[in-house]
């Protein structure tokens, strides 16, 4: 079995967009509209791997339950990533904590309350 996607449903598409090709540098490589009221797009990364953001109109403001996922996102050099992230105006949630290796990882939230985590030098 060979993981292809990870699916994050979404209040709002653009918004979304905007948050993971603009701040978290991925690429949309497709959008489009399976049936009326929902909207996909997909993302890629450097290393080809693949976000699949669903905006369903469909569910209703009330109905709508941010599932708990988080996604990790590794980086060269987190000082500086954390410097641009907090020009856009995002602030970890958590304090920044050593790993193995001399490793440092911290989280932030996407628009939708997802949980990214922020890894320098995690490597498998």
């Amino acid at each position: 079995m060979i993981q292809k996607y990870i699916t994050i449903t979404v209040k709002n598409l653009e918004q979304s967009l905007d948050f993971y090709i603009n701040i978290m540098g991925l690429k949309k490589i497709n959008q489009f509209s399976p049936e009326s009221g929902v909207r996909i797009s997909f993302l890629r990364d450097e290393e080809k791997n693949l976000i699949e953001l669903l905006e369903d109109q469909n569910i209703g403001a009330n109905e709508f339950n941010a599932q708990r996922v988080s996604i990790g996102f590794g980086v060269k050099n987190l000082d500086e990533t954390l410097k641009m992230l907090k020009g856009h105006g995002i602030e970890p949630i958590k304090e920044t904590i050593k790993t193995p290796g001399d490793g440092k990882l911290t989280f932030i939230v996407d628009p939708n309350g997802v949980e990214i985590g922020i890894n320098q030098g995690f490597n498998m």
